[in-house]
């Protein structure tokens, strides 16, 4: 989500042309307070008033329930507040909405279903995004029928979900992670993403936003600086460079929901949140310079032109040996060729091409005593 920063010193004004009534709207430059030709509403701590495309918006980004909810203007230019929306008007007051303060609460007014030891959502949840979910995937509405079905499917999804049950707390805390993914998905169906890519949120509270720049992922924030930008990608994203040398994969297949470390790599370091190309460069480089190495198929490889498999590889073009020897040959390239390399650490690559060169020494070593022992016996004719 991207906040976009008032002027220090001015407020946002705009002119809201859909409605029959033209009224000025500003935001007050903290985000604390909304005002709509002299009428003024002021946001509790843990809400931040912004404006965007025309709309204000009422933004959370606290620990325990995030959300950025659109709130429209009514034909008489006042705020249409949203009925089912996580906070609630009254007076000039805008407030987070207490949706019970316990689970039994929830159960009771069917927001909740228990199943054995554990719970489900409900269609009934008082979640302004999973609320919009629905309006989504109905017919009828503004997504084209692929997109009504991405929406269904991400509603199916999450009523799967089971939240536990061996506490208040893990409870009330596996539906604050829920509420952050609705939010993403929600976002996520509007922009197009793909289905996979939101199938990447669903399972690990995963957003990049801001062109690339900013990561959040299981409730951690990652900046990426000058050079650097996040990509997704299916069951996995990139950290990568803008210049297009170098990417590193960070798979999620092993990431247990609610939990996330960044792994290490030999491009980049993690300071204070923020992801920095390293500023030394080193015999990753080198090879890939020299076309030694390359990124393939979301995977870093040896090519042909890596020096020490090239007698391998001009064994497998010999005409001197016989058309099985020179498969082999090719075969013992391909094996070097197909290895994954690992690019954490300088010192991990200079240890995985070690044991490469000696895997590459002993298969030269065999295609010489194939090259100098005597040729196979002809086998008997076929009469």
């Amino acid at each position: 989500m991207h906040l976009r920063q008032p002027a220090a010193a001015a407020t946002f004004l705009l002119l809201l042309s859909s409605c029959a009534l033209v009224r000025p709207v500003r935001v007050s430059p903290d985000g604390r307070e909304l005002e709509v030709d002299g009428e003024r509403w002021r946001a509790q701590d843990g809400l931040t008033l912004f404006e965007r495309d025309g709309r204000v918006h009422v933004v959370s980004v606290g620990p325990d329930s995030g959300f950025d909810v659109a709130v429209p203007f009514g034909p008489d230019g006042r705020p249409a507040w949203p009925a089912r929306a996580p906070f609630e008007v009254t007076g000039g007051t805008i407030r987070l909405l207490d949706k019970g303060g316990s689970v039994a609460a929830l159960v009771e007014s069917r927001q909740l279903h228990t199943h054995a030891e554990h719970f489900h959502l409900t269609s009934r949840y008082a979640n302004a995004d999973w609320q919009a979910l629905y309006a989504l995937r109905a017919e009828g509405s503004a997504l084209d029928p692929v997109r009504r079905q991405l929406a269904a499917s991400v509603l199916a999804e999450l009523l799967d979900e089971r939240l536990p049950g061996k506490s208040e707390q893990a409870t009330l805390a596996a539906l604050r992670r829920l509420d952050s993914v609705m939010a993403k998905a929600h976002r996520a169906v509007l922009s197009g993403q793909s289905g996979q890519e939101v199938l990447g949120i669903l399972g690990h509270d995963l957003e990049i936003s801001e062109g690339g720049r900013k990561l959040e992922i299981e409730g951690q924030r990652f900046r990426a600086a000058e050079g650097v930008r996040f990509v997704y990608d299916a069951g996995h994203f990139h950290v990568e460079s803008t210049a297009g040398t170098w990417v590193q994969v960070v798979q999620l297949d092993a990431v247990d929901p609610g939990s996330f470390e960044l792994p290490p790599s030999i491009f980049y370091e993690l300071k204070d949140g923020v992801i920095e190309a390293r500023p030394t460069l080193g015999l990753w480089q080198t090879l890939a310079e020299s076309h030694q190495l390359r990124f393939t198929n979301d995977h870093w490889h040896l090519t042909e032109a890596y020096r020490p498999v090239r007698p391998l590889l001009i064994a497998a073009e010999d005409k001197k040996l016989s058309e099985g020897q020179r498969d082999r040959a090719r075969g013992r390239a391909l094996e070097v060729l197909r290895v994954r390399l690992d690019l954490t650490s300088e010192q991990e690559l200079q240890s995985q091409l070690a044991a490469l060169d000696q895997l590459i020494a002993r298969l030269i070593a065999e295609t010489e005593r194939e090259r100098r022992s005597p040729p196979a016996p002809p086998g008997p004719k076929r009469r």
